[in-house]
């Protein structure tokens, strides 16, 4: 999802990639809702399982067995960093906004890394988007049961 088309443009496309086909396929997928806002430089994670929590309850829609991905920030197409928080099933092919809970979260950034180690999802770094482009040393976790945000110790 997302990225620049052509160097320049910020797109909102979603492909998959059929991985266990041989060769490996790409397809293009049209989301059924209108999803989010063309980004790049943001993060995704591959979710397996979503929690049953309340949280993720409207990504579920009736549904217990659903898996898919998570996106975290990026830079939209009219240069504002994002902090948000978005969900792609691609099974009923819809986006879901989660709503993170709690007052801590991390500034908007973009081209930060991204990894999931057991029930948290850990992001590092990146960079803001302000006049004076900050590198950021920062490091978070989310918990993906009760989606909120903590901070970390990070290196110095």
């Amino acid at each position: 999802y997302g990225g620049k088309a052509n160097g320049t443009a910020t797109s909102n496309r979603v492909f998959l990639l059929h991985h266990l086909e041989s060769p490996m396929v790409w397809e293009e997928v049209t989301p059924r809702d209108n999803g989010p806002v063309g980004r790049w430089g943001h993060s995704a994670l591959a979710v397996e399982k979503v929690p049953m929590s309340e949280p993720w309850w409207p990504v579920h829609r009736g549904t217990h067995n659903v898996q898919g991905v998570l996106f975290f920030g990026g830079m939209s197409d009219v240069g504002t960093a994002l902090d948000d928080l978005l969900f792609f099933d691609p099974f009923s092919q819809r986006w879901t906004k989660l709503e993170v809970q709690g007052p801590s979260r991390p500034a908007p950034r973009r081209r930060h890394t991204a990894v999931q180690y057991k029930d948290k999802m850990y992001i590092f770094g990146g960079m803001t988007h302000d006049h004076r482009c900050e590198y950021l040393r920062d490091l978070w976790a989310l918990d993906l049961h009760r989606l909120q945000w903590e901070r970390l110790p990070a290196l110095t």
